[in-house]
């Protein structure tokens, strides 16, 4: 078991502290309970049809986009040469 530190405003602090004393529980056992369920917590089908539809769309665009030749790049010197001239121009 993993020990946490969270900060929160001394009024929040004491407010729960009082609420979990009511409810004869601790602060360790409702921050456990929030975050298991949070931890828990599915993703809407909803959501997850649309974040599958995103991925399709990205590899789709992929495999149809433009094609890079490796050899075509620039070489470190060239690039930096690039951005040297290019901040040269901006000062004009």
């Amino acid at each position: 078991m993993k020990n946490i530190t969270v900060s929160v405003p001394d009024e929040v602090y004491h407010a729960a502290r009082v609420k979990a004393a009511q409810e004869r529980t601790s602060l360790s056992a409702v921050v456990r309970e929030k975050l298991t369920a949070y931890s828990n917590e599915s993703v809407s089908d909803e959501r997850r049809q649309s974040l599958r539809g995103f991925l399709d769309e990205f590899r789709l665009s992929r495999a149809n986009g433009p094609h890079f030749d490796p050899a075509e790049n620039l070489t470190r010197e060239e690039l930096h040469d690039r951005a040297l001239h290019r901040h040269e121009r901006s000062r004009l």
